[in-house]
């Protein structure tokens, strides 16, 4: 999987009447390339209506997600979808269509271990307690919750006198913060049909 990293800026204006997304159209690689022309903003349907937006990586599974989106949109009958819900739901499950042979676990760990090894190089150069004051994020993000098995990837850099529970979580704090930027986001927002309340959801791909 090729990680594509973005630069963005997007903004979103939901009420009672109106949901606006706006974002920029960059694109910077890892390499430090600079494109742009990006489309990030879908209009899904005028049924409901429907919009999505994107950031992060601007490819699943190798595939660019403009060409993802639009197969979503041409293959999807939203008359049938009453629900801004069951729009993203209906989106997940297209999107396992496209890695029939991926595994979320596997991913996590190759992540995690790159992360560990990102970390232990920091931690040689400016010491375990620096790296944590400087690095150290106080919220675990939703999603990674399905995969706590993983929390004692991290107990083998933990120093010897240090609290190896207390410590454990906050790596894995510092984790989830950094897995978050590493699939494809996306905001799907909208109305549902015969309400006039909005509905706003993010999912992180390949991650849901």
């Amino acid at each position: 999987m090729i990680l594509v990293i973005i630069m963005t800026v997007q903004f979103t204006i939901v009420n009672l009447r109106r949901h606006i997304f706006a974002s920029d159209d960059g694109l910077t690689t890892p390499m430090d390339k600079k494109y742009e022309g990006m489309q990030k903003i879908y209009k899904l349907s005028d049924i409901h209506p429907a919009q999505m937006m994107i950031n992060g990586n601007m490819e699943f599974e190798n595939i660019p997600m403009e060409t993802i989106i639009n197969e979503f949109i041409r293959n999807t009958d939203f008359e049938k979808l009453k629900t801004i819900e069951e729009i993203k739901n209906k989106f997940i499950d297209f999107l396992a269509k496209y890695c029939p042979t991926s595994s979320c676990d596997e991913y996590i760990e190759f992540v995690a271990d790159k992360f560990k090894e990102d970390l232990k190089v920091e931690i040689a150069e400016n010491s375990f307690d620096n790296v944590i004051e400087t690095r150290r994020k106080r919220r675990t993000y939703p999603f990674i919750k399905k995969y706590s098995s993983f929390n004692d990837e991290f107990e083998d850099i933990i120093p010897e006198n240090k609290d190896k529970e207390k410590y454990t979580e906050l790596l894995w704090q510092m984790f989830s913060w950094n897995l978050k930027y590493e699939g494809t986001g996306v905001i799907i927002s909208g109305h549902n049909i015969n309400s006039p309340y909005p509905s706003y959801f993010e999912i992180n791909a390949p991650l849901q």
